[in-house]
């Protein structure tokens, strides 16, 4: 195989942290604004009460749902087709697109419409059974009603989103949650404006309660998906519903699909008996529960996302057009490249959860309602950022296998991941009863099963790209660990000393300066030790990133490395590629 569609290491570790750049930054502003809305969440509800509870799990089915869906259920099956059809098709993929769309919307409204019909059945399924003898349940179930058309919406906006990243318009689906998270800040400020801080978080919701934050939640997300439409019309595409779906080809694709729905199976009853474990906590009245888990979880997600999920996104496309021309040693690097950029990140950011965790929730989490239970969000984020770099790992593993059109081995994958979570879970919180650390065990038992799922998932690629490696990641993970300790000890002494005076702007002032300190003496050990990744994440940090082109994707370019689709019978033949599952959300 010729060399001349492979990029040299140095042109696409600049493509990938360019496009990352202009993901990330949009990333980062709308988690900063998420966090903001965490932190009014916790202000209002607390991070351990039955409002908060509720709440959270009246959003938890939709958006769950979606991060299915985008953490790998469709984006890996619908990425490399739509860009073998914008390069194989006469019409640049138009017609087979409309398809896309049109049969992923009703599949869509027929599974949103089933369940909103089935939201009690629901709840009782992912609450713990004595919630339904509360006089919260109705509350709950109303909430819920309110919040489950967002399931629709959350998947227009990933299948808009996807037809954009196939085109290398990576901006708008980054930046377009910022307007859902505004949306969301100024429900929950109202909330506070109108009810104040003397309500009873244990008590019921009111109808007038419920509406305002489920109802308002509910057009944060339609709001987020709308603001994509003009941008899927610069990129020339029109959308027209389509109806003759048979015999187009489509067939290939849901043959793909298949083995992520049975992902998505698997992720459900997973997620169900972690949930009712969580929600176990707090129907006495306080606990580590659901809310406690999310709220680290969404701490713990924000190096990933930032760093993480834009590498990918910008990765698969590349390594796509590298497998269609069979060229596996271009896909290996890709992969590797990805990940020793990711962890170059995301050491540090694991140490630092570690050490800082106190802090960091203390700030966030610790005003207002949540000035009692913070702690809990500590604990748990400790013991999720044991997880932190396998899940990443493990994450940009299934992208290759995605980018070899390989939907089984995935899938298979996940159903010893998912297993292992299940059971961990279940054997961690039945152990011993205590309230207050169900939701720190909780996520030991996710990080736990991810370090088994990164092993096996090396295992398994590196049978198909063989010059994967493994050894030289190994030995660059302990050099970011040598390179972040020194920083590590300087932060937690810095914060240790802010935090004795008991104020949550000292403990804010003291954690600022903690990370800069902490920050400056990571870049200049990694200098010293020669990590070459530190110094292209600073270099991409420092380069204000081009505003997002919204079609940037040359066609004959494609053209030149895109080989045919596979044909729908070797695909189910089994020739060619295995199939496959996937990891979680993101974020």
């Amino acid at each position: 195989m010729s060399d001349e569609g492979r990029e040299t290491p140095a042109t696409s570790g600049r493509r990938l942290l360019n496009a990352t750049a202009i993901m990330a930054s949009g990333t980062m502003v709308s988690r900063i604004l998420g966090f903001g809305r965490a932190m009014l969440l916790a202000f209002a509800l607390g991070n351990g009460a039955r409002q908060a509870e509720m709440f959270g799990l009246a959003t938890l089915i939709p958006n769950t749902l979606y991060m299915l869906f985008a953490g790998g259920a469709l984006n890996t099956v619908l990425v490399p087709q739509i860009v073998r059809a914008i390069k194989n098709d006469s019409d640049g993929g138009q017609t087979y697109i409309n398809r896309i769309i049109t049969a992923f919307l009703a599949a869509l409204a027929v599974i949103t419409a089933l369940m909103a019909l089935a939201v009690p059945w629901l709840l009782t399924l992912w609450t713990d059974p004595r919630w339904q003898t509360l006089p919260h349940w109705e509350s709950l179930v109303f909430i819920t009603y309110l919040t489950m058309p967002q399931l629709f919406f959350y998947g227009a906006f990933f299948l808009v989103g996807q037809v954009l990243n196939a085109k290398d318009s990576f901006g708008p689906m980054m930046w377009a949650p910022i307007a859902n998270n505004l949306v969301q800040i100024g429900v929950l400020g109202l909330y506070v404006v109108i009810w104040g801080q003397g309500v009873d978080t244990s008590a019921p919701f009111t109808t007038d309660q419920a509406l305002l934050l489920g109802g308002g939640s509910t057009v944060g997300i339609v709001v987020q998906t709308l603001i994509l439409i003009p941008f899927y019309r610069r990129t020339g595409f029109h959308y027209r519903p389509r109806w003759d779906l048979k015999g187009t080809g489509l067939g290939h694709t849901f043959h793909l699909a298949k083995w992520m729905m049975g992902y998505v199976a698997l992720t459900l009853i997973a997620q169900v008996v972690v949930t009712r474990l969580a929600t176990s906590a707090v129907v006495g009245g306080s606990g580590a529960g659901s809310t406690a888990y999310n709220q680290a979880y969404l701490v713990w997600v924000l190096p990933h996302s930032l760093l993480t999920v834009s590498l990918a996104t910008a990765m698969l496309p590349q390594a796509s057009r590298l497998a269609a021309v069979k060229d596996l040693i271009g896909v290996a690097d890709e992969v590797r490249r990805a990940i020793r950029l990711a962890v170059t990140f995301l050491v540090p950011a694991t140490i630092g959860m570690i050490v800082l965790a106190e802090p960091i929730t203390r700030v966030g989490f610790g005003l207002g309602q949540g000035a009692g239970d913070y702690h809990f969000v500590a604990w748990t984020l400790m013991a999720f950022a044991i997880g932190l770099v396998p899940y990443t790992i493990q994450y940009l593993y299934l992208r290759g296998f995605y980018a070899l059109e390989d939907t089984r081995t995935p899938f298979l994958l996940q159903v010893v991941i998912s297993g292992a979570n299940t059971a961990l879970a279940i054997a961690l919180v039945l152990a011993w009863h205590d309230v207050n650390t169900v939701a720190p065990r909780l996520a030991l038992a996710y990080s736990l099963a991810y370090l088994l799922g990164v092993w096996l998932s090396h295992l398994s690629l590196r049978k198909r790209l063989v010059t994967l490696g493994g050894g030289d990641l190994v030995r660059h993970l302990a050099k970011l660990v040598g390179a972040t300790a020194p920083g590590a000890l300087l932060a937690w002494a810095i914060t240790w000393y802010f935090t004795r005076f008991e104020s949550a702007l000292l403990t804010l002032v003291g954690l600022g300066l903690a990370a800069i300190v902490a920050m400056l003496a990571f870049f200049f050990v990694a200098k010293r030790i020669g990590i070459s990744e530190a110094t292209q994440v600073l270099h991409a940090l420092r380069r204000r990133p081009e505003p997002p082109s919204v079609v940037s994707a040359p066609s004959d370019e494609v053209a030149e490395e895109i080989g045919p689709v596979p044909s729908e019978g070797a695909a189910a033949s089994g020739e060619g590629d295995d199939p496959e599952p996937a990891g979680e959300p993101e974020a």
